[in-house]
């Protein structure tokens, strides 16, 4: 947890340093460019006010080294250049970005152009004077000091660091408690959720073991019973040791999937030969219910999974339809392919699931109806069994009632 939090906020830093970088690179360079802008004017106001000066003279009183002066007119025609001599020979400026940008807006600067009189790169800055129909321009030399000057401030990065180092390391000591206050949750609620298991498990427990010793000790306490009575009651406890197994079987598949994933043996499972030899072997319970299981999975579906869980899924949702959607319904099997797995759909036109408990018909040992349930043999972890069994192969399970109880899951391919 702590570094994908810190990837995340070291990745903020370094996007937000570089983003002030750029923003007091940009800062500095519009300082100069307004210190040039100033000297534009003011040269152009000292040539306007006396008519007997011009341009170099008046460049001389700003103590700016290397600084060059270049003056042009609307059609581009250099007017004067304190560096270039022979000006008057010099090409057309009016494609130069920064005359024509001053030209049209007022004002217009580039930062590093090479000079194809000079061979030298200037930062270049114009200004135009409409009343006079002259684009006055200043260019310093960008040299090693300009660009140290126009570099943002080091000092600045470190100070960042520093920042970020302390940012850190106060985040680290912050997710560690963290991290402990989630633990120990966890913990906390793994424990409750043992104690209440053992407590569900404990209760679950009594009924066919309760069944049983009583079944037995009838027995042993009435030798005279006659045969047909005692051995009504053997079935019975029968019965109740058949359930009491049914229970521990199923408790044993739900810890397995929980504390021991790793144990179950994967392979190519053949979901779609698995579901037609179910539906064969469950025939006669299907028939004495006057239902019908209408299995439209395609051919081929192939899932790399563990097939006892897998069947499982299939066998509990179809128990389950067989106990609760009642005498003739009808149960309907289809699936589609998608991307990355298969998606399934499990449906009965049975009665359905009251609202208020269809959010709840995952859980361990819930019944929506306890006695009736009790009364048809099971055991509470059916759905249970099947909700867990498709988390374990990275699918997702919902139900919903749509015509009567409607499951859809998910199984990943691979």
């Amino acid at each position: 947890m702590f570094f994908c939090i810190i990837t995340v906020f070291l990745a903020f830093a370094v996007v937000f340093i570089a983003f002030q970088l750029k923003r007091e690179k940009e800062y500095k360079i519009a300082m100069l460019n307004v210190q040039l802008q100033d000297i534009n004017a003011d040269l152009y106001r000292d040539v306007s006010r006396d008519s007997t000066a011009d341009f170099g003279s008046c460049l001389g009183e700003y103590a700016v080294p290397h600084l060059r002066l270049t003056v042009v007119d609307t059609l581009g025609k250099v007017l004067y250049d304190n560096v270039e001599r022979d000006y008057e020979s010099m090409p057309g400026h009016l494609e130069r970005e920064e005359v024509s940008s001053a030209i049209r807006t007022g004002s217009g600067y580039v930062i590093d152009r090479l000079s194809e009189t000079t061979h030298t790169k200037y930062f270049y800055s114009a200004t135009y004077f409409p009343d006079s129909g002259m684009v006055i321009r200043t260019a310093l030399p960008y040299d090693h000091d300009l660009r140290d000057m126009l570099k943002a401030d080091i000092h600045f990065i470190w100070v960042a660091l520093a920042v970020v180092l302390i940012l850190v390391v106060v985040l680290r000591i912050y997710v560690k408690i963290f991290d402990s206050y989630i633990a120990r949750q966890k913990d906390l609620e793994k424990a409750l959720t043992r104690r209440q298991m053992t407590q569900n498990i404990s209760h679950e427990l009594k009924t066919p073991v309760a069944g049983i010793r009583g079944y037995l000790e009838t027995l042993a306490d009435n030798p005279q019973l006659d045969a047909d009575t005692r051995q009504e009651f053997i079935h019975r406890s029968l019965s109740q040791a058949g359930r009491l197994t049914s229970l521990l079987d199923d408790i044993s598949i739900l810890n397995r999937i929980d504390d021991a994933p790793e144990g179950w043996v994967l392979e190519d499972v053949d979901v779609s030969r698995m579901v037609q030899t179910m539906v064969s072997d469950m025939s006669e319970q299907i028939a004495a219910k006057g239902m019908t299981f209408h299995n439209l999975l395609p051919f081929g579906i192939r899932i790399h999974g563990n097939y006892s869980l897998i069947y499982s899924i299939f066998r509990n949702l179809t128990d389950n339809a067989i106990a609760y959607a009642g005498q003739g319904a009808k149960i309907t099997l289809s699936a589609c392919e998608e991307s990355t797995c298969w998606a399934f759909t499990f449906r009965d036109n049975g009665p359905g699931v009251p609202e208020e408990h269809i959010s709840h018909i995952f859980e361990r040992f819930y019944r929506v109806d306890k006695g009736r349930s009790r009364s048809l043999g099971g055991t509470g972890l059916g759905l249970s069994i099947v909700k867990n069994a498709v988390l374990f192969h990275g699918g997702t399970i919902t139900a919903s009632n749509d015509g009567g109880l409607k499951l859809d899951f998910t199984l990943k391919k691979k």
